[in-house]
């Protein structure tokens, strides 16, 4: 069973690979980031498998991202859930999710995620 741990380790390692100040691509510019079947709801991985949104990173660090593909255009907790991880963890990726597709930075959006687990954010350290 996958851990919050290695899933917080993942959220970090999506948000140093695109850095703190990364924001989502805006529908408008970049509809193909956004899925089809859910208004407005960003997408965990792409057309090509690469992965998309800050959970979808994630998941692609743990070799899950190709178990995501049933849950475009849902929620995050939904997936994360589904995927076997402990509920704080769900409720923690929603949270971050949510952070990112109202256009926080994917750093903000960390934030949000750690402060959800009780982990310091790194404004806070």
């Amino acid at each position: 069973m996958p851990t919050q741990e290695e899933f917080t380790a993942a959220m970090k390692a999506a948000v140093e690979e695109r850095g703190r100040d990364w924001h989502y691509p805006d529908p408008e510019v970049a509809p193909e980031w956004f899925a089809r079947d859910g208004v407005g709801a960003c997408r965990y991985r792409l057309e090509d498998g690469s992965p998309a949104c800050i959970v979808g990173t994630a998941l692609s660090k743990l070799q899950l991202l190709d178990r995501a593909a049933d849950f475009e255009g849902k929620d995050a907790a939904i997936l994360i859930s589904a995927l076997g991880f402990d509920e704080d963890t769900a409720s923690a990726a929603s949270c971050a999710q949510g952070a990112q597709d109202f256009g926080d930075s994917w750093g903000e959006a960390l934030d949000q995620y750690l402060e959800s687990i009780g982990e310091k954010t790194a404004e806070a350290a």
